[in-house]
């Protein structure tokens, strides 16, 4: 047919392929082979199997055959594995050829077994580790000079290798270096995943001591640019990494996401979406409250604001959120499924406040959203877990009666505290309900002391603070949290990190 005559002579030139797909200068020409290219696959795939290289595989399941056959797939797969090591004559085409090879794995085993076994795991890897290997540079030095100098344009490529990964199984026990040729074989029937080379696995997790951080996962975090895309696959990395039960390897991907949080903006922000994908699969309990306290004491330290050197508003919003969210059935297998709320607001005042005086409007809304939500009655939580919420809400309302007062003070536009003041009001209201309640079944959060004062501080110096507050010039919320007493490390140091 056609199309088989088409892709063997794509496969066999050794410059057709590269120069429409990669070096082409007109992107269209560029996506349209790619599209002809996977739809050809496809075509030969379900018309011609004996042509496409799977004669005697009913179906992508049947991998009794030890080898795929000779055939469209075992060619195509071959030139691909040449284009990446060309790949370095042109950058603009880096994109459509990730894709295209993305677009191969997600076909099926018999696609991601043909890439597996010309070597491309080992090639997205060695990408990953040029920067800690001196002898990947020197053996691939126009691709080093890529890695090195360029950005912008790796995107699709750890795209491309999240979803390799998605294919492979660490927990497996790795094979041996005389199988990586015909990996076709080593599917496992269970998982229905590929088990890693000894190789492989090694790049992989490799720890270069200079940088005190797993290598590969360190570049992939550098390379992406997640405004770019929604999705981000540097974080289902991390999810594959997770698998392996060693306990030095998940000891260095945690001290590697939790140190990289630390960094400068906006490097760490990789890395804090890097801790939400670690909270949302890890079975560590303790290193999963680890990167929480880490994340939120990383907002509210007074020392990176003072330094201009604070984390994303937005993405600091986005790891809150997505634990919340988080389904992590061996972390509810070893507390309760409500775990997430009850550790977030165990910190709501070290994050709450400095979000909700960010800079950015934005982020200072939906931090109001978030916690408006997060204190609303939640009948379906257990006892110990609401009076978490009553007890923090008590706390976060004394402490931002005191900043809407500071602010108030220090003449600081009203507008800049609306949401911390809509917040304040919607807790103190709460703590109102609470108080007027006949429901017995409340009677065990009660406090109506500490209540009844808050109230009334609420009605006797908040309320009349803001009638009477000027709508002029004044601070902005950057400068109210560095000069407030309240932004301090000190008062960080009074929130417990979270515990079970």
């Amino acid at each position: 047919m056609c199309c088989n005559i088409v892709l063997k002579f794509l496969a066999a030139d050794d410059g057709a392929l590269l120069n429409l797909l990669v070096r082409c200068p007109h992107a269209k020409v560029r996506s349209q082979i790619r599209s002809f290219f996977i739809d050809g696959l496809k075509a030969i795939r379900d018309k011609e199997p004996a042509l496409y290289g799977l004669e005697g595989i009913e179906n992508d399941m049947d991998h009794d055959s030890s080898s795929l056959k000779e055939g469209v797939l075992a060619d195509v797969t071959s030139r691909l594995r040449q284009i990446a090591d060309e790949s370095y004559l042109s950058i603009r085409g880096w994109d459509d050829f990730y894709l295209t090879v993305t677009q191969v794995i997600e076909m099926g085993h018999s696609e991601t077994a043909a890439l597996l076994s010309q070597g491309f795991l080992h090639f997205c890897l060695t990408l990953l580790s040029m920067h800690v290997h001196k002898h990947f540079q020197e053996r691939a030095p126009e691709l080093w000079r890529i890695v090195n100098k360029k950005t912008g344009i790796f995107n699709r490529f750890v795209a491309c290798l999240s979803t390799l990964l998605s294919r492979m199984d660490t927990r497996l026990p790795a094979i041996e270096r005389y199988l990586s040729g015909d990996r076709q074989g080593t599917l496992d029937r269970e998982s229905m995943r590929f088990p890693m080379t000894h190789e492989e696995r090694s790049m992989l997790f490799y720890w270069d001591t200079e940088l005190k951080a797993i290598a590969v996962l360190d570049k992939a975090l550098e390379m992406f640019e997640h405004s770019k895309v929604e999705h981000f696959y540097p974080g289902d990395m991390v999810k594959s990494m997770l698998g392996w039960a060693n306990a030095q390897a998940q000891s260095n991907l945690f001290k590697t996401i939790n140190d990289g949080i630390g960094l400068d903006p906006p490097f760490c922000d990789a890395y804090i979406r890097a801790g939400l994908s670690f909270c949302e699969a890890s079975p560590a309990v303790d290193n999963v409250m680890k990167i929480i306290n880490t994340v939120t004491k990383a907002i509210a330290s007074s020392i990176r604001v003072d330094e201009e050197r604070p984390p994303g508003g937005p993405a600091v919003l986005g790891f809150i959120v997505g634990v919340l969210n988080a389904d992590n059935k061996a972390i509810f297998q070893q507390k309760h499924r409500h775990v997430f709320f009850y550790w977030i607001m165990s910190k709501s005042r070290t994050w709450a406040p400095p979000l909700l005086l960010h800079p950015l409007e934005s982020v200072r809304q939906s931090a109001n959203l978030i916690l408006c939500d997060l204190y609303k009655p939640h009948e379906d939580w257990p006892q110990d877990t609401v009076h978490v919420q009553w007890r923090t809400h008590r706390e976060l309302v004394a402490d931002m009666i005191q900043r809407i007062l500071v602010g108030k003070d220090q003449g600081m536009l009203r507008s800049h505290l609306t949401q911390l003041i809509e917040a304040c009001r919607y807790l103190v209201h709460q703590l109102y309900d609470l108080s007027h309640s006949e429901d017995p079944a409340l009677d065990p959060y009660r406090d109506e002391t500490h209540d009844t004062n808050c109230i009334s501080q609420w009605r006797e110096q908040v309320e009349p603070a803001l009638s009477s507050w000027p709508q002029d010039d004044g601070l902005s919320a950057g400068d109210l949290y560095e000069q407030s007493e309240f932004g301090s490390e000190s008062d960080m140091e009074d929130v417990a990190d979270v515990d079970a």
